[in-house]
């Protein structure tokens, strides 16, 4: 737009297109009727005009006098365009009825609501017939449905190509602008702000002109991402050739192309990121310039791996500014990521070693890996250029004599970031063999116990990357090696205030047990996770964990546990509370637990006055899983044995019958 009347005449006209839009879609008649006479009268006064043909049909002389003096067989010329228009005719109608078909399924898809499926199909029929302009219209409708506005607004422009009278793509492109950049802002605001459009388009040329110095680029850079207040200005600095600065202007240009950069050159650097950060803050279209138009990444990755602190801090703002940014771009940076993982590698590489930058490195790597899109695209990048130097950087977490805060939120951050990577099986077998992560997994947990510092955040993340390392690995050295180290760690830290941590720690110490046959660790656990039952009969996951742990004890230091039984009180009522839980893994394990100590008579005492045979009973003669009623059966059996009086309340409730009966049909002896 040349100038203020262009612009106001250019805004107004999409503000006219937003009244029809809605007008068309009132729920009022007559508001609707004369919307859609408003419609005819807008497309009627269109003076788009498209030239359709790439014919060029001016001769010159010497073309005009050859085919003069050439003699051509005007019968058999004719004959020929005849033939070849019925055989083009031809292909186009079955052209067109192959698109038909592929227009109808996509129909049906988007009247089902399954959008994707829909711009599928029409995009197959738009490849069989790209002259039908409902093909376009209709994919771009499923793009609003998607709120894919750049797409749509494609797919519009398109179709008014072939037929500028198309009032579905206005209506649809009316939209998108609406949605895509906020025009009706602009129309309102036109009039007080065209000085600042004007200085806008000032600098634009100012920045794109080769003619002045270093120094007068960086400020009419600066100058120019100060302009940026709204998304209708974004807009203007993509129309007035904002862009075009990048390849235009001198200075930036031998930036691409530079090896290295110096310190007189990161204050032009600093001045552009700022720009194009402004420009491209929540605003997808401009977005996407960047990222697919001047491949932004490969310069990124370059510039991040300076030695200059200002270049390397500002390339981290608008990376964390594109990978924040909830779009429909996300999937152009993540492809483009997967193409050019040099700026993943060097991201990596400086949050792992820089600590000045490894809380804003980390939480992009975080951010990133939090999409399981990211995950999918990006797998192969990510472990041949992440996943080693993120490991190795809590290896050496071994080493470490104590923790300051810094230390503490990054490797907080880091093992929630290894933490999302281990959710894929293949990185979670690679990582756990790693004896030295196992090690300084234990140091980091050894000395979070011993600060009186909140670490909550990162026991609980290092607990989370413990149970997702054990999972699935039952001869794993490294684990076994590890859970000697750590269990008495563990162990020691219960119970915790924080309910979170407390479930977590449970499970990992439930999941480390079964590597461990450590004997006296199981005076120690018993007195640490009895008292907790009670307080935790409404948390399944932590009872679960709590009864494996008793499973454990139980079983590999007999003595320790018929010992703990009769020298603590309240241990038979929580047995029993857990007995008649509603979770089948509970009453199982507890079950279990029963059987391994009721046979010992003054275990049993304690269950004299107790609802033990009852509650037992009925668990037997319930519709349980089968290994439920098996254990409760066994822990019955032994209950009657070691102790008469509880043997004759069997008999009166007729339950020996019924125990004898579940012992033959799981063929127990």
């Amino acid at each position: 737009m040349e100038d203020e009347q262009d612009l106001n005449s250019f805004l107004d006209k999409v503000n006219n297109v937003e009244s029809i839009v809605k007008g068309l879609a009132s729920s009022d008649d007559q508001t609707a009727k004369a919307s859609m006479s408003k419609a005819d009268e807008f497309i009627e006064n269109q003076n788009i005009k498209y030239d359709k043909t790439s014919i060029n049909k001016s001769q010159t002389s010497n073309q005009s006098q050859s085919q003069t003096q050439e003699s051509i067989d005007q019968e058999a010329f004719c004959k020929s365009l005849q033939l070849d228009a019925k055989e083009r005719a031809e292909r186009r109608r079955k052209n067109e009825e192959i698109a038909n078909e592929y227009k109808d399924q996509g129909n049906k898809y988007f009247r089902n609501g399954q959008f994707d499926l829909a711009i599928a199909e029409y995009t197959k029929a738009i490849e069989a017939a790209k002259h039908i302009v409902v093909l376009y219209t209709n994919r771009a409708q499923a793009y609003i449905k998607l709120k894919n506005w750049n797409a749509c607004i494609s797919d519009c422009e398109m179709a008014l190509r072939i037929d500028e009278k198309c009032l579905k793509a206005y209506v649809h492109y009316s939209k998108a602008l609406i949605q895509l950049a906020k025009y009706d802002e602009a129309a309102a605001d036109s009039n007080k702000n065209s000085k600042d459009y004007e200085m806008m388009k000032t600098l634009i040329a100012r920045c794109n002109d080769n003619e002045i110095k270093m120094n007068d680029t960086i400020t009419a850079l600066d100058s120019l991402g100060l302009q940026f207040g709204n998304a209708s200005k974004q807009a203007y600095f993509r129309m007035s050739g904002g862009w075009e600065i990048l390849h235009n202007n001198t200075f930036l240009l031998k930036l691409w192309n530079k090896a290295e950069v110096n310190k007189a050159e990161s204050g032009l650097i600093a001045a552009f990121i700022r720009m194009i950060t402004a420009a491209i803050e929540n605003n997808e279209r401009n977005m996407q310039i960047l990222l697919e138009d001047y491949n932004f990444l490969v310069i990124a990755a370059k510039w991040i791996n300076c030695n200059i602190e200002e270049v390397i801090a500002h390339v981290m703002i608008i990376i964390t500014l594109l990978v924040k940014e909830s779009n429909s771009c996300q999937g152009i940076l993540f492809n483009k990521l997967q193409e050019q993982s040099r700026l993943l590698e060097n991201l990596t590489n400086i949050s792992c070693t820089n600590r000045k930058f490894a809380r804003i490195g980390l939480g992009i790597i975080k951010n990133l890996l939090e999409h399981e899109r990211f995950r999918s695209v990006c797998r192969e990048s990510m472990n041949r250029c992440m996943v080693d130097s993120l490991s190795n950087t809590l290896v050496n977490a071994k080493k470490l004599k104590g923790l300051e805060d810094d230390d503490i939120l990054r490797f907080t951050s880091l093992s929630e970031i290894l933490l999302l990577i281990v959710t894929d099986d293949w990185f979670r077998q690679r990582l756990g063999k790693q004896s030295f992560l196992w090690s300084g997994i234990a140091n980091l947990l050894k000395l979070s116990g011993s600060l009186e510092k909140n670490t909550g955040d990162l026991v609980y993340a290092l607990l989370g990357l413990i149970l997702n390392l054990s999972t699935h690995v039952p001869e794993n050295t490294a684990i076994q090696k590890f859970s000697n180290d750590i269990l008495p760690i563990l162990i020691a830290t219960l119970p915790t205030i924080n309910e979170d941590v407390f479930e977590r720690l449970t499970r990992c110490i439930s999941r480390l047990l079964g590597f461990n046959a450590n004997k006296s660790l199981s005076a120690d656990l018993l007195s640490k996770i009895f008292p907790t039952i009670p307080n935790n009969l409404d948390r399944i996951a932590t009872l679960k964990a709590l009864s494996t742990c008793l499973i454990h004890c139980t079983k590999h230091n007999l003595d320790a546990a018929i010992q703990y039984f009769l020298d603590y009180k309240g241990t038979a009522e929580n047995i029993i509370s857990m007995i008649n839980h509603n979770d089948d893994n509970v009453v199982g394990n507890s079950c279990l637990v029963l059987s391994h100590v009721i046979e010992y008579e003054k275990v049993s005492q304690l269950f004299i006055e107790s609802s033990i045979v009852d509650d037992l009973l009925r668990i037997v003669d319930s519709n349980r899983k089968n290994v439920v009623r098996k254990n409760a059966g066994i822990a019955l059996a032994k209950l009657s044995q070691s102790n008469s009086r509880h043997l004759e309340k069997l008999r009166d409730l007729h339950g020996i019958e019924i125990v004898q009966s579940l012992m033959n049909s799981l063929s127990i002896t």
